[in-house]
């Protein structure tokens, strides 16, 4: 489930190798498990799913119906 999910995604600016991303799920009253990737391809996957899945065509605000 997303609302116990902790993702934070950084595009590089232009730069791919300072693409990376934080996948973590919250288990317990700050207990975080989860992993950093620096692979682009994942990285560029992640967004590509978190923009195509909660973000609107006309600009970058989340879609809350989802």
């Amino acid at each position: 489930m997303i609302a116990n999910a902790w993702v934070v995604v950084y595009d590089g600016n232009g730069n791919d190798t300072q693409k990376s991303a934080l996948l973590a799920e919250q288990r317990g009253p700050e207990q975080f498990y989860g992993a950093w990737t620096y692979d682009v391809t994942v990285v560029d996957w992640i967004l590509t799913h978190i923009e195509t899945t909660y973000l609107s065509e006309n600009d970058h605000s989340p879609q809350l119906d989802k």
